[in-house]
């Protein structure tokens, strides 16, 4: 129903290059899977929240930077649907599952 997201991002001059930090945060609402909700394979979708952030410095044309995504590590449920094409084997409803926490480093190069 609801997707919020906000954040700053902080750029600083650092020697002949520039240091730059940038964070967010989504929100997302709980909803459902259908429009119909006397349909009966309607189900519910959790709301959810992610924090990302970011730590860039950049030199002319290259940039390094190090990077958390989920930091919270929040579930997050993206769409759920009903039945299971892996039934007997794995019953229950179809659940799309975002990542967990990941950090991570990142260099890039311009042309």
């Amino acid at each position: 129903r609801w997707i919020v997201t906000t954040g700053p991002d902080y750029v600083m001059p650092m020697g002949e290059g520039s240091l730059r930090l940038s964070a967010d945060y989504t929100f997302r609402s709980a909803t459902y899977n259908e429009f119909n909700l006397q349909d009966p394979t309607t189900r519910s979708i959790p709301s959810s929240t992610m924090v990302n952030a970011s730590l860039t410095y950049s030199i002319r044309k290259y940039e390094f930077a190090l990077y958390g995504t989920n930091l919270t590590d929040n579930l997050l449920v993206s769409q759920v649907g009903a039945g299971n094409r892996l039934e007997p084997y794995q019953p229950g409803d179809m659940r799309f599952i975002g990542r967990p926490r990941t950090y991570g480093v990142r260099f890039h190069v311009g042309f």
